[in-house]
């Protein structure tokens, strides 16, 4: 009989959040080294506006460990989403209202920053791939 102990929500979310900053990080050097600093912050902010919110959707919905009760799990997903919403409209309104930035690499890394979104967590949780 094998045993398999399940991972807990908060340590798959640090690991989203951490592979995801490993990512930006990288992403980030590159346009660096390919353009300029401009640039390199534009895609910056563009990939922490797409992880951010979706770091806190994550906890948001993933706080009830091992609850029963769909409905409140269910009303959580709902909530989380329309949290993320804002703070995504928030995030990308003060960055386009203070910083300089290039649009394009900042919409850009905003879009790869989703794409990481559906990628990364099927990567970290190969668990489940047999």
């Amino acid at each position: 009989m094998v045993i398999t102990h399940k991972k807990s929500p908060l340590s798959l979310i640090l690991k989203l959040l951490l592979s995801q900053f490993v990512a930006a990080a990288a992403i980030t050097a590159i346009v660096w080294l390919a353009m300029d600093g401009r640039s390199a912050k534009s895609a910056l902010l563009g990939l922490l506006c797409g992880m951010l919110p979706h770091t806190i959707f994550a906890w948001y919905v993933f706080r009830f460990h091992g609850a029963d009760q769909v409905q409140i799990i269910l009303k959580s997903i709902y909530r989380g989403e329309a949290i993320k919403f804002l703070f995504i409209v928030l995030l990308v309104t003060a960055v386009l209202k203070t910083v300089a930035i290039v649009p394009w690499i900042f919409f850009s890394a905003f879009c790869v920053a989703l794409l990481l979104q559906v990628v990364l967590p099927l990567l970290i949780n190969n668990d489940n791939w047999e």
